[in-house]
């Protein structure tokens, strides 16, 4: 390491020491949350694993294709995180000294990757320990089994780290078909189990299915061991300027989250507009709202990936609003009402430039009440539709719901298209939220606060619910939604 980088990594260093005083408290901290957080969640989960329920649906008889599908997943999104933030992050200051150094990569970037390979590899430890142990507990695994396991997860964490620095390596055109490959040969073992040993994710299921014995960890290992060793090679052909990017925006991400600004924390991340820049989206057609959504509709496709995301999570929606329909949760139901308010999120970007706009000059010759009425036309329609087509879809398995989905789904779109117009009109933080709130059961300021952070998520998933019951308890429904108009009228006024 030269003297320039020595001097850097000093100046760096040098606000950021830890006294005695700062040690000894950080190791109380870690105590006590060892003693009050992870020894009751430790002993949760083995309760869980333990509990027969649970553990007939773990049994490897019974889960090996899940198994296959979660690893396959979760390897996919690995791939697909590697895009946005990679292993490889640092501090911007210390990206831009290691990237402008001497030093080769695979010694720059060396540190932070295996931090994040030991973590990742931990963790699929643990999960492999888990799983074994539940096995044990119910008699269906051997030592020598559960060994087998226990080295599967940890072999799956090291490929899934790899993944990971592979996504951030390799154009997105790369990533896709990565993700395009993990995701087929899923399928492919799903449809013609012969393909099972044909890839890794294979290996698991075979793992799984034969609760460790099959010998199928050693290869899982051997392929673990074999990526890794390719990691000092794709260290060395990491490109500097997409390091520091990711860094700069990890580190906008996190001071936005830790000002509670989720919204703009989530922003950091939106991809760039650059497909169809040469169409104009501005079209002399009509009057102000039909200008807006076709507006509003030509932009969306300007970052199609994001797009298509947003079309198949409304679609899954529109298909689990006609299951709870079927088969009433109030479980699911939440879920759906989140599920919406996520996937809608493409479709209203018209609704928080207006919201950015509000505050200053009229730019359009037009009222901010319509501009903002004539922006949330595009999302609830097409939302609307959308719900609808992927409930029509559901009906052929589920044809007697097909009446409760659909009053669901018009309920569901508003409540969502509501949630999102009450994000964009969102104040900062009001300064109350930062003092004390003593009650008999602790201090409530940071429950108030994480309220405060999520109420759109909240938001969501009563609606959600309240969508499910519109033929039952229509007045839930109702209820909600004039809550909601209740609070943007009153961010309006504040706006």
């Amino acid at each position: 390491m030269s003297s320039s980088i020595r001097a850097s990594l000093k100046l760096w260093r040098a606000p950021r020491g830890r006294t005695a005083g700062d040690r000894a408290y950080l190791l109380y901290m870690a105590v006590l949350l060892t003693l009050v957080t992870i020894a009751p969640a430790a002993r949760g989960i083995w309760m869980l694993v333990t509990d027969p329920l649970v553990a007939a649906r773990l049994l490897p008889a019974v889960a090996s294709h899940d198994a296959l599908l979660l690893v396959a997943s979760l390897w996919a999104a690995a791939v697909v995180a590697g895009r946005f933030r990679g292993p490889v992050i640092f501090a911007p200051f210390l990206a831009s000294v290691f990237s402008a150094s001497a030093l080769p990569r695979r010694v720059a970037y060396a540190r932070p990757f295996w931090r994040a390979a030991i973590a990742l590899a931990l963790i699929g430890t643990v999960l492999g320990a888990v799983i074994a142990a539940g096995w044990l507990a119910q008699g269906e695994a051997t030592l020598a089994g559960a060994a087998g396991v226990v080295i599967a997860g940890a072999a799956c964490g090291v490929i899934a780290a790899m993944l990971w620095l592979l996504g951030q390596l390799v154009s997105a055109r790369a990533a896709a078909i990565v993700v395009a490959l993990l995701l087929g040969s899923a399928g492919l073992v799903m449809l013609a189990p012969a393909t099972v040993i044909l890839a890794p994710h294979g290996w698991v299921m075979l793992v799984y299915a034969n609760a460790g014995m099959s010998g199928w960890w050693v290869a899982l290992a051997a392929c673990a061991t074999i990526s890794a060793a390719f990691a000092p090679g794709m260290l060395d052909r990491m490109h500097a300027d997409s390091i520091v990017a990711q860094s700069l925006r990890w580190e906008s991400a996190r001071m936005h989250a830790g000002l509670l600004d989720l919204s703009a924390s989530a922003a950091t991340y939106q991809p760039l507009p650059r497909a169809w820049r040469e169409v104009f989206a501005i079209r002399a057609v009509g009057g102000l709202a039909g200008r807006v959504f076709i507006r509003d509709s030509i932009a969306a496709t300007r970052t199609p990936f994001r797009l298509v995301a947003g079309v198949l999570g409304l679609l899954a929606a529109g298909a689990l609003v006609t299951l709870v329909s079927a088969t009433p949760s109030v479980a699911l139901a939440a879920g759906v009402g989140l599920v919406t308010f996520v996937a809608i999120g493409p479709l209203t970007d018209g609704v928080r430039h207006v919201a950015d706009s509000a505050a200053a000059m009229p730019l359009y010759g037009a009222s901010d009440l319509a501009l903002v009425a004539s922006h949330a036309l595009f999302p609830l329609l097409a939302g609307l539709v959308l719900l609808i087509l992927g409930g029509l879809i559901a009906a052929l398995w589920f044809p007697g719901a097909i009446g409760g989905s659909l009053a669901a789904s018009i309920a569901l779109a508003l409540g969502a298209v509501a949630a999102r117009v009450m994000g964009a009109f969102k104040p900062p933080m009001p300064i109350a939220l930062l003092m004390p709130m003593p009650t008999p059961m602790g201090d409530m300021a940071a429950l108030a606060r994480a309220a405060w952070a999520i109420d759109g998520v909240l938001f969501a998933g009563v609606a959600g619910v309240a969508a499910s019951t519109v033929f039952s308890a229509p007045w839930m429904i109702l209820l909600v939604l004039a809550g909601g108009l209740a609070v943007i009228a009153r961010r309006w006024a504040r706006r």
